[in-house]
């Protein structure tokens, strides 16, 4: 593909990595998988939530309960390498 349609699926793309997080599992010093979650904000936008599947965080059939998540986020619109984590 190139062109125009090109153009504009890399820019949707781009724009979707700028929203989605990954998150990192882990229990203890053990990383056991990563995910990828969004922010969702209140209409007040008093409050910011990361919304994920139940399974990163709780995930009874294979008896995983990670006690640390680790989320990267972009932080530079032009370079998608540039990640910081909180």
């Amino acid at each position: 593909m190139s062109g125009p349609q090109a153009s504009l699926l890399n820019e949707g793309f781009n724009n979707l990595a700028l929203v989605t997080a990954r998150i990192e599992m882990f229990t203890a010093a053990t990383k056991g998988g990563t995910a990828t979650g969004f922010f969702f904000a209140t209409a007040d936008q008093r409050r910011l939530f990361l919304i994920t599947n139940r399974h990163v965080v709780k995930n009874e059939g294979k008896l995983f309960f990670p006690d640390r998540l680790k989320v990267r986020l972009h932080v530079d619109r032009k370079d998608l390498k540039a990640v910081e984590i909180p």
